[in-house]
């Protein structure tokens, strides 16, 4: 399995309001804590190249055709 690095930017506005957001695949959390917006931005990033993994598995290579 490839090992990809992704940023994360994690933004506070107010008393209890973060964002998380992961400029390369264009995915954007909120919360109320910096772990929690850390925590769901991973698992987010995670679900995501797995559906693509999955996708690739299921679609045939046209140049293989």
């Amino acid at each position: 399995m490839e090992k990809n690095n992704y940023d994360i930017l994690v933004r506070k506005d107010g008393e209890n309001k973060y964002a998380a957001f992961c400029p390369q695949l264009n995915i954007l959390v909120k919360g109320t804590s910096h772990e929690e917006v850390e925590v769901e931005i991973r698992k987010r990033i995670k679900e995501y190249l797995e559906r693509r993994r999955e996708q690739e598995a299921i679609t045939p290579d046209k140049d293989k055709t």
